[in-house]
């Protein structure tokens, strides 16, 4: 894996675009094959999923971020240079 692929899958993991979806059960409902019933009213939380274009978002988040870091310069701020010299 690539450097730059390293740091958009931290930064994704970290800041997640869809941290979780609650939605309201209309009507009652047992899962199939289970003895799991889930009333009407109930709030259900549902993780996201993996989608279809997800290869080619990150393929766009990698072209954007390329995009901004040729027109501009990256510095560590001073609290970062000093943090990092005191780590030595």
């Amino acid at each position: 894996m690539t450097y730059l692929d390293r740091v958009l899958s931290e930064t994704l993991r970290l800041y997640p675009p869809v941290i979780r979806m609650e939605q309201q059960c209309s009507r009652d409902y047992t899962l199939p094959d289970t003895n799991v019933h889930i009333p009407r009213g109930t709030i259900i939380q549902i993780g996201p999923r993996n989608c279809t274009g997800m290869r080619f978002a990150l393929f766009e988040a990698k072209v954007a971020l390329i995009a901004v870091l040729r027109e501009n310069r990256l510095e560590p701020s001073k609290a970062d240079a000093a943090a990092a010299h005191a780590a030595r």
